[in-house]
């Protein structure tokens, strides 16, 4: 595999080969000078990173607890909407009608299904790193 197997590694290398060659730019014109050393598309290749998946242990159990702690905190809202409604309706805004009030819980609702339905399977594509 070549030095510029990444992008990110492509301009590393380009710049560390200059900067120790000596070939910096000490100038506006130089700057409009073409490398005589660019990567070709070949090069630009990305890596191929083999990703694994815990199959039981510490690791595992550690993704099992993000789980429940992330559903906890997004589902467990449900459960405690109708102390949420009270608290709103006698403290918050004791002169909105509970027709109105509903409507706080239902977008709530709304907005995490429907996110969710679509930022699920670009978060299982994509991965917490994109």
């Amino acid at each position: 595999m070549s030095e510029y197997s990444h992008p990110i590694n492509t301009l590393d290398a380009l710049y560390k080969k200059e900067t120790l060659t000596g070939n910096a730019y000490s100038s506006t014109s130089d700057i409009e000078k073409p490398s005589p050393h660019l990567p070709t598309t070949a090069d630009l290749a990305p890596l191929k990173i083999e990703i694994t998946y815990p199959e039981g242990g510490r690791d595992a159990w550690l993704v099992v607890l993000g789980a429940w702690c992330g559903l906890t905190s997004s589902l467990g809202i449900y459960n405690t909407s109708g102390m949420f409604e009270v608290v709103i309706s006698k403290v918050i805004l004791p002169e909105a009608s509970s027709s109105t009030l509903g409507w706080i819980f239902s977008v709530y609702a709304f907005v995490n299904w429907v996110c969710g339905v679509q930022i699920g399977p670009t978060f299982d594509a994509m991965g917490p790193r994109a």
